[in-house]
């Protein structure tokens, strides 16, 4: 299987501090169970807000502000 694009993971959770950081490791399995390090990601939580991109900004993931 190939997989193209940019990854979106969805995440809930509880925090009871100002700030977190936020660290994802995508990996792949294989048929025997081994994971391989494909990319990661990180967000630190005071930027996790969406926000329609402004319209001289292109891109093709979520858009992020404070």
């Amino acid at each position: 299987m190939n997989i193209a694009g940019h990854a979106v993971a969805t995440l809930r959770m509880a925090v009871d501090q100002g700030d977190a950081s936020i660290f994802v490791y995508p990996s792949e399995v294989d048929i025997e169970g081994r994971a391989f390090y494909m990319t990661e990601g990180l967000l630190r939580a005071i930027y996790r807000k969406t926000l329609p991109a402004p319209s001289n900004y292109v891109t093709a993931w979520p858009f992020r502000s404070l």
